[in-house]
């Protein structure tokens, strides 16, 4: 099966999935002969007009700098806070909750040595 064949219809996709999860479609690594057959036989064929080479479209902003997108306030809001039962808070951030340490004077005196 040759990947490059099939369309991007959800059946023809499923039906590549399968071939690469039995093992009939694998990726290799071409000996460099063969690699070089392939190569001169789609120069030749790009020569004769049977294929086209194709060519990704041009961005429309090229040379032009782009900003850079930096976090708005708001969004650091919107972490999700959850007090636990025994008074620690839990924040989600980047899909992992992580347990929110505060700078009070309580953890002060709990501190190792202070009592």
């Amino acid at each position: 099966m040759n990947p490059s064949q099939l369309s991007s219809g959800l059946p023809s996709l499923e039906k590549l999935h399968n071939a690469i999860q039995t093992g009939k479609c694998k990726f290799r690594t071409l000996p460099r002969g063969e690699l070089d057959i392939r190569c001169e036989e789609y120069d030749w064929k790009i020569m004769n007009g049977e294929i086209q080479e194709r060519h990704r479209k041009e961005r429309s902003d090229k040379g032009k700098k782009r900003k850079r997108v930096e976090q708005d306030d708001e969004d650091e809001k919107s972490d999700v806070e959850e007090k636990v039962e025994d008074g620690r808070k839990m924040r989600m951030s980047g899909g992992k909750w992580r347990l929110v340490v505060s700078d009070t004077s309580d953890s002060e005196d709990s501190a190792p040595g202070s009592h």
